[in-house]
C-alpha cells in the first residue's frame, strides 16, 4: 500500500498527508502547510502587539455589550494605550505580557468603553483595583504622584483641564472623593 504523499507551502517538506489538518476547501481536502509550520505560524503571531490589542478591544466591546455601556474604542486607541511603557498605577515599567487594557471607571459603576475612559495597567495593579473606580484605587495606595499622571492624562483624552475632568468625575458617583483627590493631586476648584 503506498502511502500518500504532499509537499508543504511553507518548509517545502515532503510529508505523509496525516501530518496536514484538514480543510473541506482544498482541492485535496488538506491544508496547505503542514501541522508543525502551522503551529509554529500561530505561536508567532500569538505574542504580537496588534493580536493583544485586537483581543483585549473585542473583551472590552463584549464586556460593554453585557453592561449596556456606551462602546466607541477604536483598535487604534487600544494600540496607543497598550504602547505606553509603565503603568499609570504603580509607575512600573512593563513587559508586553504584562500589560492590560484598564477601565478607569468600571463598567460596573456606569463606566463607558471610551478611549477617554481607558488606561494602561499592570496585570497586579489590574487585578487588585478589580471594580473600584481608579481615583479611589489610587487614593486607597496613597500615590499623590500616580493620581496626578492619571487625571492630566484623561484630561487631555476628553479635550478639558484636569479640574474639568475632576467635576466629570463627581457627576459620574465619586463626588465624596473629590475635594481629597483634588487635594492629593494640587488642583485648585474652579
Amino acid at each position: 500500500m503506498k502511502k500518500e504523499m504532499k509537499k508543504c507551502a511553507r518548509c517545502e517538506e515532503t510529508k505523509a498527508i496525516a501530518e496536514f489538518n484538514r480543510d473541506s476547501k482544498a482541492r485535496d481536502g488538506r491544508q496547505t502547510y503542514c501541522r508543525t509550520c502551522k503551529d509554529e505560524l500561530r505561536k508567532a503571531s500569538y505574542g504580537t502587539f496588534e493580536r493583544k490589542c485586537t483581543k483585549a478591544k473585542d473583551r472590552a466591546n463584549q464586556k460593554a455589550k453585557r453592561y449596556g455601556a456606551e462602546s466607541t474604542l477604536t483598535l487604534q486607541e487600544v494600540k496607543e494605550v497598550l504602547g505606553g511603557t509603565h503603568c499609570n498605577y504603580c509607575n512600573k515599567p512593563l513587559e508586553q505580557s504584562e500589560k492590560t487594557l484598564e477601565h478607569v471607571l468600571p463598567f460596573e459603576c456606569g463606566g463607558a468603553n471610551t478611549f477617554g475612559n481607558v488606561t494602561l495597567a499592570c496585570t497586579a495593579c489590574n487585578s487588585r483595583k478589580h471594580v473600584l473606580p481608579a481615583f479611589e484605587f489610587i487614593l486607597l495606595n496613597g500615590d499623590a504622584e500616580a493620581a496626578r499622571r492619571l487625571l492630566e492624562t484623561l484630561a487631555e483624552r476628553n479635550g478639558v483641564t484636569p479640574t474639568e475632568y475632576l467635576y466629570t468625575l463627581a457627576r459620574a458617583g465619586i463626588a465624596y472623593r473629590t475635594a481629597r483627590l483634588r487635594r492629593i493631586v494640587g488642583v485648585e476648584a474652579q
